[in-house]
């Protein structure tokens, strides 16, 4: 309880703490450690926040002072001239973090690994179908019904996953997989237009909207998790369970729209949502299973494709304007500066928390780095005189964006 306690009301002095450990002593680099921090999700202190009064900011400035004002009455640190030192009990706070930190991280670690991975998932896909299968017979849903089949056999893939993991036999797994995902695709496919044909309506009712919800919910977490594990551990199964899920979220999304359409009395909603969610299985196992020949061929896997893209395009969108922010600055005044600071900008080894919380290694820094610096040409956003950069108009444009 104590823990928790310290947990709950120091956490930034604790952040703190772990950089000063670090012997990040003065407020420069305490700014520049926690920007480095900050990039990892996306989040450039120089540009944030967005469009507010500068006596409302809460930027890097203030958070540190708050924190090193906080750590100071605490007995925690102490001042000499620009420097911050930890006390004894600053040192022990900190190093209290870690140790926690730590703990965090070595049981993310053993969550992600794949056989961890295959375990849950097949718990999940059954529980789903134990919840989703009585609500699609009583209300009559093809799309439900389709879903239900469809998670029913995930359950018994994940078996085939977990087999499969355990004795590194992943490219035959994958293509059990996709043997499934295909099957159920076909299966959905002639249900649903069997449907079309008889133009029956269905009976929604609160049960299959709670096991529609319950569902989206469920197959949103596997979809982050396995996608997360598979990204991780270059596990193919794992990214192919990740697609199916992610389908299974849009299913459940589908399928509610045709059970709201249902309660009109309106024929063949339903149906063509099933089809939908039909084709959608049948192209997802379609295109994991052109890159799944193409890697037994000896081609190396392409993971970039499967990664979070949406949140990858925000972190290159976003350095981007940080490089703006920096030039117009006069921070960055050459190309050859530029590089410098495009390599510098993401290097998270000397991170103590994202270290040890097995955070530090971002597989997709090369490609948002060198989308950010191919877009500062591409988009006009720069020029370059007697070998110094400046903003072009359009430069000037997007930070003027970023900031309103």
């Amino acid at each position: 309880m104590k823990r928790g306690h310290h947990s709950k009301n120091h956490g930034q002095e604790w952040s703190v703490a772990a950089a000063l450990l670090n012997g990040c002593n003065t407020i420069e680099q305490l700014k520049d450690y926690f920007s480095i921090m900050g990039r990892r999700f996306g989040i450039f202190f120089e540009i944030f926040p967005y469009g507010k009064k500068a006596h409302e900011e809460k930027d890097l400035d203030s958070f540190l002072n708050t924190a090193i004002q906080k750590m100071k009455e605490s007995g925690w640190v102490i001042q000499d001239g620009e420097r911050y030192l930890l006390t004894g009990k600053g040192r022990h706070q900190a190093k209290e973090m870690l140790a926690e930190l730590e703990n965090s991280g070595r049981l993310l670690a053993r969550a992600t690994q794949p056989k961890t991975v295959a375990k849950i998932t097949v718990i999940a896909h059954f529980v789903l179908a134990a919840l989703k299968l009585p609500a699609a017979l009583l209300s009559g849903s093809t799309g439900l019904l389709n879903d239900s089949f469809d998670t029913l056999l995930d359950g018994v893939s994940s078996i085939f996953v977990y087999w499969g993991v355990k004795k590194k036999r992943e490219n035959l797994v994958s293509f059990i997989l996709l043997f499934f995902m295909g099957i159920t695709g076909i299966f959905s496919l002639f249900e649903a237009l069997s449907r079309l044909v008889s133009g029956e309506i269905p009976s929604p009712d609160l049960l299959t909207f709670a096991a529609v919800v319950i569902s989206g919910l469920i197959c949103a977490f596997l979809w982050f998790y396995q996608k997360y594990s598979g990204l991780k551990n270059r596990s193919f199964p794992l990214i192919t369970q990740s697609t199916d899920s992610r389908n299974h979220v849009l299913v459940a999304v589908s399928v509610s729209i045709g059970l709201i359409v249902s309660l009109m009395k309106v024929p063949y909603v339903d149906a063509l949502v099933g089809i939908m969610i039909s084709l959608l299985i049948l192209k997802g196992a379609t295109d994991l299973l052109i890159d799944l020949i193409k890697s037994s061929r000896g081609e190396a896997m392409d993971f970039e494709k499967y990664g979070f893209s949406l949140f990858n395009k925000f972190r290159a969108k976003q350095l981007k304007r940080w490089f703006l922010f920096m030039i117009e600055q006069g921070k960055i005044k050459t190309r050859e500066q530029l590089i410098c600071e495009a390599k510098a900008s993401m290097v998270y080894q000397d991170i103590e928390p994202l270290r040890t919380l097995g955070l530090s290694d971002s597989q997709f820094d090369e490609l948002i780095v060198n989308t950010a610096l191919e877009a500062l040409d591409s988009e006009k956003l720069i020029s370059e005189t007697a070998g110094q950069l400046s903003l072009t108009e359009e430069g000037f444009s997007e930070l003027k964006f970023t900031r309103k």
